[in-house]
């Protein structure tokens, strides 16, 4: 039904006229390299993901995993971690946040958003990816603590590529990219 309804919505609001192709191009790249890439987002992952799916086939991409069609989108096997409620095994969302990605032993509770972005990195990607974090890409405040997190990391070389920068994001930006560490793009 969630599908469904998206599809109609991108009917009339087109994620092409919206999405930041050169972005794109990088994530596309990486991946035809071999490389893991990862979606950490403050949205829901079922919407993003659907959006992915979108962009595919109308721009010709090829970013979305395989196993991870919009019309068997399982979450486990995808690499997109953001907030939502879980699904129950009808196929129902519950009114429960499902938070997979940021459990942590401390008992905290987070939403994948700011600090809730470096958890799911610690407690959920770094324990099913096969190599380190060496790239971080983000566009806001939102993201300032997994970007650090990334930058900070000393015994592997890393990049971080700020897209149109705000919030404390901007502040990060300042401090790495004189470590020639960081990247900005302005979108046109």
């Amino acid at each position: 039904e969630m599908y469904e309804a998206e599809s109609r919505y991108m009917q009339s609001y087109k994620p092409e006229d919206y999405a930041y192709l050169p972005m794109l191009d990088v994530f596309q790249q990486l991946k035809n390299k071999g490389y893991q890439v990862w979606v950490i987002t403050g949205s829901n992952p079922y919407f993003v993901n659907n959006i992915m799916n979108y962009l595919d086939e109308t721009l010709g991409y090829n970013l979305v995993a395989k196993g991870c069609e919009s019309s068997s989108f399982d979450l486990e096997n995808c690499n997109i971690m953001g907030n939502g409620a879980k699904l129950s095994s009808d196929g129902k969302f519950s009114f429960v946040y499902d938070n997979r990605f940021v459990k942590n032993s401390g008992g905290q509770r987070f939403v994948v958003d700011g600090e809730g972005k470096e958890v799911a990195i610690n407690n959920y990607l770094l324990p099913r990816a096969k190599e380190p974090m060496v790239m971080y890409v983000g566009n806001s405040g939102g993201d300032f603590e997994a970007m650090e997190y990334v930058l900070s990391q000393e015994d592997v070389d890393v990049l971080g590529i700020s897209v149109n920068p705000r919030g404390t994001l901007e502040d990060l930006v300042t401090r790495y990219e004189r470590a020639q560490q960081m990247v900005v793009l302005e979108m046109g």
